[in-house]
């Protein structure tokens, strides 16, 4: 099961303790502060460190020792919300100076004694600040013996010769926008257009063909092309006249041997078949065994033909 939270008047002090060990740490930090404020405004502290603070008067007088006029007017009210705009006074003078917002700490910090660790370390950035500055502003009063030391600006100043040069290295191009240039040879572009591509694949004038168009000319023998046009496939086949027969009709003329076609008619099959040129006469498919078996000829031919064969004898009823 999880661990139940302290209560909150634990947490509280926890916090409170806290920051008490961080003030008990820099107890030399707050004797070198104090000393600092005493020297600059005149006047010892009659009251512990916090408390001599917390009207935030001694504290505006501090800022218009080191900057004449920086606060219009102190609060000498025993008032807090007074004694609080004499606190936030001191805060907006720090920041004119030029301390960032880092150093700076809350007007409850002080009232309330929230932080007072985190007041003195404004006090000292405070004493490390005009130390740097003292000059620039006038100030000649004393200083805050302090390890800390703000970084100059470094102000640069250019020629106008200086300036042109740097525009016109910019307009080149950086090494690293440039890539290869001037490291490695590279063919220069004689002619670009529309045409650029057609160009270089090695197209002539406009009768010639391209060198990407002309396959293997040039490369493999080829056979030239005597005549081309609509007739160019029969007479490629060996077709002559109209009269002729062409030499894909022709088939195996020529190769196999066949025997002529002496007559073309209505009457090939009959004559093919044996039948005479008379009209009287019998074809071989109607001839049947006739000169192959013998028959007997018919001597009479009649509607008695039947009662003649019977052979009867006349006058018999």
């Amino acid at each position: 099961p999880p661990l139940p939270l302290p209560p909150p008047m634990a947490l509280e002090a926890e916090v409170r303790a806290k920051l008490q060990g961080k003030l008990d740490a820099m107890q030399k930090e707050q004797q070198l502060v104090q000393s600092w404020i005493e020297e600059v405004t005149g006047s010892p502290f009659d009251a512990p460190f916090a408390e001599a603070l917390k009207s935030g008067v001694r504290l505006c007088e501090l800022m218009n020792r080191i900057t004449p006029g920086a606060v219009k007017r102190i609060n000498q009210s025993k008032l807090a919300f007074k004694q609080m705009e004499n606190i936030g006074n001191f805060i907006q003078g720090c920041k004119a100076l030029g301390l960032a917002a880092g150093q700076l700490f809350d007007t409850i910090d002080l009232y309330e004694e929230k932080d007072v660790g985190r007041v003195i370390e404004c006090l000292v950035s405070l004493g490390a600040k005009v130390n740097q500055i003292c000059e620039e502003i006038g100030y000649t009063g004393p200083r805050l013996e302090t390890s800390i030391k703000f970084a100059s600006a470094n102000k640069r100043e250019f020629t106008e010769e200086q300036l042109t040069k740097q525009r016109a290295m910019a307009a080149e191009g950086t090494a690293i926008n440039k890539g290869s240039a001037g490291v490695m040879e590279r063919a220069g572009v004689l002619k670009t257009g529309i045409t650029f591509g057609n160009d270089n694949a090695g197209s002539g004038s406009t009768g010639a063909v391209a060198a990407l168009s002309k396959g293997s000319a040039e490369v493999m023998e080829r056979h030239q092309v005597l005549r081309q046009g609509i007739t160019f496939g029969n007479s490629s086949a060996g077709s002559g006249s109209a009269a002729e027969v062409s030499t894909l009709n022709k088939g195996s003329a020529g190769v196999m041997e066949r025997a002529p076609v002496q007559k073309h008619g209505i009457t090939v099959g009959a004559d093919a078949a044996g039948a005479s040129a008379a009209s009287s006469e019998l074809g071989m498919l109607g001839a049947g065994s006739a000169n192959v078996m013998e028959r007997l000829p018919v001597s009479k031919q009649g509607i008695t033909f039947g009662s003649d064969s019977s052979e009867k004898p006349s006058g018999s009823s």
